[in-house]
């Protein structure tokens, strides 16, 4: 569990309105009602590297990703505590995420993408690789005037065991648009092979997501 502690010296830097005892508030409510009842049979396939089929893009809800990487994807009645121990951490991400950027629309949407050796079938992955991808003007909003992006970056990992990058979502009439095109690619390329000499190829994940909090 993420203590207070760890959340008052990250945040110490933050504008004063932001309210630590309501995000924590918020982290306790994950971890007390995040193991939810989920489909029955739900399964994804792997090929014999180990990589998530199919080699493109696969859609999944936040439920169905949980659980079909919350234990071992290759051994369904092997425990890792390590899977279960990011899978938390996780679920507390997608919670803090909402409360802590900036954003006038309800709900905020953004989509995750996710890489690595999470989404395989290693039993202690060391972390998640994950690419948030952010309406523009929430974006520029939180990197700017509130500089939440940047302790996003910073503190992600720390926080969450969550390796994270961001990307803008532009539209084609904005003078940036080719620039988080090429970083799509990039982080696309990057997902799509794994880390061995032959850079096998390999699946990611893609979750839309509309939160609303209250």
């Amino acid at each position: 569990m993420i203590t207070q502690e760890q959340i008052s010296l990250v945040l110490k830097d933050l504008p004063a309105e932001f309210s630590i005892d309501e995000l924590m508030n918020k982290l306790t409510q994950v971890e007390n009602n995040s193991r939810t009842t989920l489909s029955q049979g739900f399964s994804l396939n792997y090929d014999t590297s180990g990589n998530l089929l199919p080699y493109g893009i696969t859609n999944l809800t936040a439920d169905e990703f949980i659980e079909e990487f919350y234990i071992n994807p290759l051994n369904q009645n092997r425990l890792s505590t390590t899977r279960q121990r990011l899978s938390q951490r996780f679920i507390s991400f997608l919670e803090f995420i909402p409360l802590f950027l900036s954003h006038e629309s309800h709900p905020l949407r953004f989509r995750l993408w996710m890489g690595g050796s999470f989404v395989s079938t290693k039993e202690h992955p060391s972390d998640i690789d994950v690419v948030l991808f952010l309406d523009a003007e929430v974006y520029h909003a939180n990197e700017h005037n509130s500089h939440r992006l940047p302790f996003l970056y910073e503190n992600c990992k720390m926080m969450f065991g969550i390796d994270l990058h961001i990307i803008a979502l532009r539209s084609k009439e904005d003078p940036l648009f080719y620039q988080s095109e090429t970083e799509t690619q990039h982080w696309r390329s990057c997902f799509s092979k794994d880390n061995s000499s032959e850079k096998r190829p390999r699946g990611l994940i893609q979750i839309d997501c509309d939160c609303l909090f209250v």
